[in-house]
């Protein structure tokens, strides 16, 4: 493994405080139990969705913690109006809100999500519902950011 330490020198003492407090952090992570993944989920608009109607971006196991603040949404053109909520629906269908977004404001906007989010208690959909403005065609991708035990 290369390491850096040759070249250190040509760095502040500052620098050098900084690469060895990153090399001790690094030799922490095998030991933490939980590993951030992103996972990015296309979705094509045909012309059918109505307002209202949710769409399931992702099915995520039990323990997954998501990042409901960094979620993202990106759309081309035809897309451009698409917006909405994104957030969970339970057995029953009922759909609870953690962030609005939209091709406008592509970057999640966290409206319910606190301190102590608390991790999925069982695999459960993520799910974005449309709101008023459907466009007829375009693509969107999610792009939604989670813990989860490694």
């Amino acid at each position: 493994m290369a390491k850096i330490d040759d070249v250190v020198n040509f760095f502040t003492d500052k620098g050098k405080q900084q690469h060895d407090a990153f090399h001790n952090s690094a030799a922490l992570i095998p030991r933490d139990p939980r590993t951030q993944l992103k996972v990015k989920v296309d979705y094509t608009i045909d012309g059918s969705e109505v307002a209202d109607q949710m769409i399931g971006v992702i099915r995520l196991k039990a323990g997954a913690q998501i990042e409901w603040h960094n979620i993202e949404i990106l759309a081309d053109t035809d897309a451009a109006g698409f917006n909405g909520e994104i957030g969970l629906v339970d057995a029953e269908g009922t759909f609870t809100s953690k962030a609005t977004m939209g091709a406008a404001n592509p970057v999640g906007s966290a409206t319910v999500p606190a301190a102590h989010e608390p991790e999925l208690e069982e695999s459960t959909w993520i799910v974005f519902q449309i709101k008023a403005t459907v466009p007829a065609s375009g693509k969107v991708s999610f792009y939604i950011p989670y813990i989860a035990l490694a």
